[in-house]
């Protein structure tokens, strides 16, 4: 993992169309071609930050059916893709499984040890993406850190790379698509593919 300054501090609104590859940073650009391992934190990344509860009291989430076609696509292409939240919650299990996920860490307050841990087994980058306090040690040491537009402030500090979308809405699936265009994987074969 780097421990650079974040030399690309970029925010996404140029590269929205998803195929603009060439509107990051050279550098950034190179850097998403070797990642490895993604690691997303899920309440405010792969959700819109809310819990609703049903009339038992059970917990209740959104997902966003483009980012899990996002993040099959990265599995399909080989990159593998971790959950690492800091509640422990059922729907996150049940999502995970949904979407073959092998790595799923949950009730992990200390994100870095989980992302290090991880990342020991792997020469490539790791990417993470995170939203709130609870994510910024792994932000902060990971090769590369991506975030949502309505994520706090020292989440959007810690970013090297901002969506323009809001968790739970495709920020996931954005950063999907740049990682798999800059490694130049054919996602449309991907998803023909589909099983």
């Amino acid at each position: 993992m780097s421990t650079s300054n974040r030399p690309y501090h970029h925010r996404l609104k140029d590269v929205a169309a998803r195929e603009n590859l060439d509107k990051l940073p050279a550098g950034l650009s190179a850097d998403f071609a070797e990642v490895e391992l993604i690691c997303l934190d899920v309440d405010g990344i792969l959700t819109d930050n809310s819990i609703t509860y049903s009339e038992n009291g059970r917990a209740l989430a959104t997902f966003n059916a483009r980012d899990g076609l996002g993040i099959y696509l990265l599995r399909k292409s080989g990159i593998a893709v971790a959950f690492i939240s800091a509640l422990e919650s059922p729907i996150v299990r049940v999502r995970a499984e949904e979407l073959g996920i092998d790595h799923v860490h949950l009730g992990i307050s200390r994100k870095l040890e989980c992302v290090n841990d991880l990342g020991s087994r792997l020469s490539g980058k790791i990417l993470f993406m995170g939203d709130d306090l609870w994510d910024l040690e792994a932000m902060r040491a990971c090769d590369i850190a991506a975030s949502v537009c309505d994520a706090t402030i020292e989440a959007l500090a810690a970013a090297d790379i901002i969506s323009p979308y809001k968790g739970g809405r495709g920020a996931v699936r954005q950063i999907s698509d740049i990682t798999l265009e800059a490694k130049g994987v054919n996602r449309q074969r991907l998803v023909t593919d589909y099983d």
